[in-house]
């Protein structure tokens, strides 16, 4: 498991006519990381709100793409252009629950 963010302050981005990534946040430092869709799933936390293996959109050379939801907007009363804190890491295939739980218990 790859720790990709600590308790960064991001900027809820608003795109309009993006269909689901209308609402959207820009993962730093992600370009490098390869993959495909569905493969680079994360968890973590956005403000009080627990991401349970939400995936990230990959981008060509760019860095990668998270969908923030309506569900998790009103949970944590944000809308575009608003800040959130975040913490994400990025799941490996070869991580075990253990560890994923262990992930869970610190951002709880």
């Amino acid at each position: 498991m790859k720790k990709l963010l600590d308790h960064q302050k991001l900027t809820l981005i608003y795109q309009p006519g993006f269909g689901s990534w209308t609402y959207h946040l820009v993962i730093p430092k992600t370009a490098s990381i390869k993959g495909t869709w569905g493969s680079l799933r994360v968890i973590g936390k956005i403000d009080d709100y627990v991401l349970h293996e939400h995936n990230l959109a990959p981008r060509k050379d760019e860095d990668k793409i998270i969908s923030i939801n309506k569900k998790i907007r009103s949970t944590i009363n944000k809308s575009g252009g608003d800040l959130v804190t975040v913490t994400l890491y990025l799941l490996e295939w070869f991580d075990t629950d253990e560890e994923i739980s262990k992930v869970f218990k610190t951002i709880m």
